[in-house]
């Protein structure tokens, strides 16, 4: 594996993980090392590693791609050496573990360097045993109420029927918060997976 970090002006601008061989230094925002600059070429230089060596290559690009001041075509690269591009310089690190050719980037549909996977999909797991008794409990309540509601229209005034409807008021709005996020979680499970069906991940 390895690693290639911009330099402009002795001020760094970042460091990329090489993930891939070949990795493509330029001026296309898919490129693994991307320099929006008008004198870096889209497609400028790569890095590759081949048969346990890395080498830096020119893709012919318009301003040229420099290894110690000198212009090249292809040349190998090691720890600590630098590499001009315009008005950049590129320091190359070797960190010593080997990165086979297309690893993690030249595969159909696998993530370039630098970009990230797609989420995986949110699984929520629901009981259908406690959804029962959640639904049966607040059927009760609801049941609760209206014999006390028909109560107190009757007249007949009872302080435990009164305690009975704030408990079971209490209770149905609990349940119902419960009912809600689980209706909640089951249509944000729906549309993450429609979102994910239209951007091709299935």
């Amino acid at each position: 594996m390895a690693a290639v970090t911009v330099m402009v002006s002795g001020r760094k601008i970042g460091t990329y993980t090489m993930t891939a061989s070949p990795f493509v230094v330029g001026r296309d925002p898919a490129s693994g090392v991307h320099i929006d600059n008008v004198g870096v070429s889209r497609r400028h230089c790569q890095f590759t590693y081949e048969n346990g060596q890395y080498f830096v290559e020119d893709l012919g690009s318009s301003n040229g791609t420099f290894y110690r001041g000198v212009k090249i075509r292809k040349t190998p690269v090691s720890h600590g050496e630098e590499v001009n591009i315009g008005k950049y310089v590129l320091v190359f690190e070797d960190t010593g573990l080997d990165l086979l050719p297309g690893a993690l980037g030249l595969g159909a549909g696998a993530a370039r360097p630098g970009q990230a996977h797609a989420a995986a999909p949110m699984t929520f797991m629901m009981d259908g045993d406690m959804v029962r008794q959640q639904i049966a409990k607040a059927a009760e309540g609801a049941e609760e109420r209206v014999e006390a509601r028909k109560a107190a229209e009757a007249g007949s005034f009872d302080p435990d029927v009164t305690v009975e409807m704030k408990e079971a008021k209490g209770a149905g709005a609990y349940i119902g918060l419960a009912i809600r996020i689980i209706g909640l979680a089951v249509l944000g499970t729906g549309l993450l997976l429609g979102f994910l069906y239209a951007l091709g991940v299935f």
